[in-house]
């Protein structure tokens, strides 16, 4: 089923796809959506997710997507790369069309720093309403909430901490705009509407079995620290252990303080890096860069927390172990994977095994983009492929 932009419904024609996937590298917005659009075409959508780079601007592709696909949610945001079954690449436009029985709404949250934690009932509401379910009846085997957000600015955390106490249990994936390797301002949209400083929250009922999953490469080591100093909300540390950040970090990571004033996004590339434990689970905190001898990070850390030093591993080798643990799980032969792949992980992965690092996904299509962050459940967290997979078959109950 299709939803209409008023709320209706309607069926998809007999014998339409129920996912499909488009990617294109031309340099011209409309002619690369016009490349989108005929790869999308034999889908009845209830759902378009567009993510393109910076390179297109993101207040037209909004309007041209919700143009071009009346009668259904559409949203999407600016890249650090995209994902497609043909790989990793960077400049170009993927997108990914579900149709079939699925059905999906999605809102436009804007100043996601300010974001205030009541509203998000009325939001989950407002989107089960639209979705033409319950919210009453959201089921964790049925819907799955997605989620883009700003890569560069605070609130994610927030974001998904209320998003978990307004709808618990269900399932939470997405990824935080990038713009390319600037580091200066990304968009997300929804909906034919742009922003930046926004999220994208999109409620999905796929009508396909599905699983989340969020894998990284890292083991924490018995090196800790404390915070003493930090802005949550700007992601940023300004001291450890009651020392000046920077310093300290270099001590922990056993590098010269000099190690950590490298280019935008290179310190991604540092085999050590800060993280912290959930349930005996490490997740990671990326060093985007310095500012002074503050520390900045791809996602939020507050005063009091403990933080443990991760050693890096091999991504490919991990990446294919635990998907093929995903897969395994999911009791259907794969459709498709909607990725959210942390820029860093493709810094530390060697160029020369970079299709390694694709041929990982075992030949299940991949589309999505490289990211400054990546959500699963009620947590922002970095190094880190986050997706959805979707399998064959419907869902039944």
């Amino acid at each position: 089923m299709a939803l209409l932009a008023h709320g209706g419904v309607e069926r998809a024609p007999s014998g339409a796809a129920p996912v499909a996937l488009a990617a294109s590298s031309l340099d011209d917005t409309e002619a690369a959506l016009d490349e989108i659009e005929a790869a999308l075409a034999h889908c009845a959508a209830a759902l378009v997710l567009v993510f393109h780079s910076p390179r297109h601007a993101a207040p037209a592709v909004a309007e041209s997507v919700a143009r071009r696909f009346p009668g259904c949610a559409t949203a999407g945001c600016t890249t650090a790369g995209e994902l497609s079954p043909d790989g990793f690449s960077s400049g170009g436009m993927v997108a990914l069309a579900i149709g079939g029985t699925a059905r999906a709404a999605v809102s436009l949250v804007p100043n996601l720093a300010e974001l205030a934690v009541e509203r998000m009932a009325r939001i989950v509401g407002t989107l089960a309403a639209s979705a033409d379910i319950s919210p009453t009846q959201l089921r964790p085997d049925r819907q799955v909430f997605i989620t883009l957000t700003d890569g560069l600015v605070g609130g994610g955390e927030r974001l998904l901490a209320a998003l978990a106490d307004a709808a618990p249990g269900i399932p939470v994936v997405g990824g935080s705009a990038g713009d390319g390797d600037r580091l200066h301002q990304t968009w997300v949209w929804a909906d034919g509407v742009a922003a930046c400083e926004a999220a994208a929250i999109l409620l999905l009922d796929p009508g396909l079995p599905f699983r989340t999953f969020a894998v990284h490469h890292f083991e924490a080591t018995a090196q800790r620290s404390v915070v003493t100093g930090a802005s949550a909300g700007l992601h940023r540390i300004h001291e450890l252990d009651g020392r000046p950040a920077a310093g300290r970090l270099a001590e922990l990571l056993q590098i010269p303080l000099v190690e950590l004033a490298r280019p935008r996004l290179q310190t991604l590339a540092l085999e050590r890096q800060l993280g912290f434990l959930v349930g005996g689970q490490l997740h990671m905190r990326g060093l985007l860069g310095l500012d002074g001898s503050d520390l900045i990070l791809a996602g939020a850390v507050e005063e009091g927390m403990v933080l443990r030093v991760g050693l890096a591993g091999d991504v490919v080798e991990t990446t294919r172990r635990r998907l093929r643990e995903v897969l395994a799980q999911l009791g259907s032969p794969p459709r498709v994977i909607l990725g959210f792949n942390c820029v860093g992980r493709l810094i530390q992965c060697p160029p020369s095994r970079l299709k390694d690092l694709h041929g990982a996904l075992e030949g299940v299509p991949l589309v999505g983009f490289s990211t400054l962050g990546e959500q699963f459940g009620p947590l922002q967290v970095n190094y880190t492929l986050a997706g959805l997979v979707l399998g064959t078959g419907v869902t039944l109950g």
